[in-house]
C-alpha cells in the first residue's frame, strides 16, 4: 500500500530517549494537501499555546533543514513556520523538535496544481463524523471517484465522502479522482482514540526498548550492497512490529511492494542493493507506537562516507571513512558545510551534542552523499501517558 505519511501529535507520543511531551505539530488550514502557491501555518503547540522552545523541523533529502547553517525554509515566528508561494520544494514531513531532541509525530504536507484531496492533517477522533472532498483550484468541491487503499469506492463519482463515527478501520491512504481534473496525491487518514479512552488504557509509564537496526550500521551505501533493517530489542528481532519506509513521498511496509528487491522475515527486512532502496525508515505497530527514523541511502556515486545509521550516545567514540569505490582514502571531511578535518579518517572523540550535524567527504572533483549525524543522551524509548 502506497500512502502519505501524516503522523500527527496524540495524547501519547513516541520519542527517543525523552519522556512524551504533550507538544504537536499543528497544521493551518488543517489540511494535508494544498495548491501551488498557496500558504500554511505550522506551529508546535502545547495545551492550545505556542510551545516555547520547539521548532518546526522539516525532512528533506534525508536531513533535518533548519537547523542554521543549513538551507531554512518558511517564515520563523517563535515556534511557528508559515510557508508561502508552496511549490513541490515544500513536499516533505514536519515535525516540532526542542533542543533536547524531544520530537512530536510527523505530519507529511502535499503540494498539487490541480486537484487535491481536503483530508485533516490532524488524527479525526473515534466517533466523529468526517467528510472528505475534492477540491479545484478555485477552492470548490467537484465530483470524483474516491479511493481508499487503492480500492474504489461506490460505481460513481460524488460530490463527496462521508464517514459517519469513524472508527480505527476507518485508518488508511484516500486519494480521489476527478473528470477534467486529474488524480489528486495520496494521503494517510489517521484515527485516534479520544485522550480519556488512551489515558485508561496505557499505564503511567512504559519503557519501550525496541528499535530499528540497521545492518551494517552505515547510512550510505553503494549499488549491489545487501542491507538488513529490523526492528529490535536487546539484540532480538521482536514480533508485533513491522519495518516501514518513506520513498518519494510515498510510504510502504516490507514486503508490500518490490517484491524483487526485498524479502520480509518477521519485524525484519532485508534489502537488494541493485534496487532502489533510499529512504526514510523505521519499527512500527498497529497502534502507531513508532521508532526513530533512520535514513539510509544508496548511491551510484564512486565516494561514500562511512557514517553510522544509528544515534550515537554521548561520551563515546566515532570514526568516519571516505571509501572511493571500496577503498579508504584521504579526503576531506565537511560538517555543515565546513571543513572540519582531513586525512585518511574523521576521528570524534567523547562525543556531545553539538556534534550533530550534516558531514560529507571530498576529493578531487568527487564528493559523497551528506549524511545527518545523530547524538542521544541515552538509548531506548520512554512513554508516559
Amino acid at each position: 500500500m502506497s500512502v502519505s505519511l501524516m503522523f500527527q501529535g496524540v495524547s501519547v507520543l513516541l520519542l527517543s530517549g525523552t519522556t512524551v511531551s504533550e507538544v504537536f505539530l499543528n497544521v493551518s488550514p488543517n489540511r494535508q494537501q494544498f495548491f501551488i502557491r498557496g500558504s500554511v501555518s505550522l506551529t508546535c503547540v502545547n495545551d492550545g499555546c505556542p510551545a516555547d522552545g520547539w521548532t518546526v523541523m522539516k525532512h528533506s533529502g534525508g536531513h533535518n533543514m533548519c537547523d542554521p547553517g543549513l538551507r531554512d525554509f518558511g517564515t520563523v515566528s517563535g515556534s511557528s513556520v508559515v510557508l508561502t508561494d508552496l511549490d513541490n520544494k515544500d513536499i516533505s514531513f514536519y515535525w516540532c523538535e526542542n533542543s533536547d531532541g524531544r520530537m512530536s509525530e510527523y505530519t507529511s504536507i502535499w503540494v498539487e496544481d490541480h486537484v487535491i484531496l481536503d483530508i485533516p492533517a490532524l488524527p479525526v477522533m473515534t466517533g466523529s463524523n468526517l467528510t472528505l472532498r475534492c477540491l479545484s483550484r478555485d477552492g470548490s468541491a467537484v465530483a470524483a471517484f474516491f479511493f481508499i487503499n487503492g480500492t474504489l469506492v461506490g460505481p460513481e463519482p460524488k460530490a463527496e465522502l462521508k464517514i459517519a463515527s469513524v472508527q480505527k478501520s476507518d485508518e488508511g491512504a484516500y486519494a480521489c479522482t476527478a473528470v477534467m481534473y486529474g488524480r489528486s496525491p495520496v494521503s494517510f487518514l489517521r484515527v485516534r482514540d479520544p485522550p480519556s479512552a488512551i489515558t485508561a488504557l496505557a499505564p503511567s509509564t512504559t519503557h519501550l526498548q525496541v528499535s530499528l537496526k540497521v545492518s551494517p550500521d552505515l547510512q550510505q551505501f553503494v549499488k549491489g550492497s545487501s542491507v538488513s533493517v529490523s526492528c529490535v530489542e536487546d539484540g532480538q528481532t521482536v514480533d508485533g512490529w513491522t519495518v516501514k519506509r518513506t520513498i518519494d513521498n510515498k510510504t510502504l511496509e516490507c514486503g508490500a511492494y518490490c517484491s524483487m528487491s526485498e524479502r520480509w522475515v518477521g519485524s525484519s527486512c532485508d534489502l537488494n542493493g541493485h534496487m532502489t532502496f533510499t529512504g526514510v525508515y523505521w519499527c512500527e505497530t498497529r497502534s502507531g507506537l513508532r521508532t526513530e527514523h533512520v535514513t539510509v541511502t544508496i548511491t551510484d556515486r564512486p565516494l561514500i562516507l562511512e557514517i553510522p545509521a544509528l544515534p550515537l550516545m554521548t561520551g563515546s567514540d566515532v570514526t568516519l571513512l571516505c571509501r572511493h569505490k571500496g577503498s579508504s582514502v584521504a579526503a576531506s571531511f565537511y560538517k555543515n558545510h565546513s571543513l572540519v578535518g582531513s586525512g585518511s579518517e574523521l576521528i570524534i572523540r567523547r562525543v556531545q551534542q553539538s556534534d550533530e550535524g550534516l558531514y560529507s567527504c571530498a576529493i578531487d572533483e568527487y564528493e559523497s552523499v551528506w549524511s545527518w549525524l545523530r547524538v542521544k543522551g541515552f538509548a531506548g524509548f520512554e512513554l508516559t501517558s
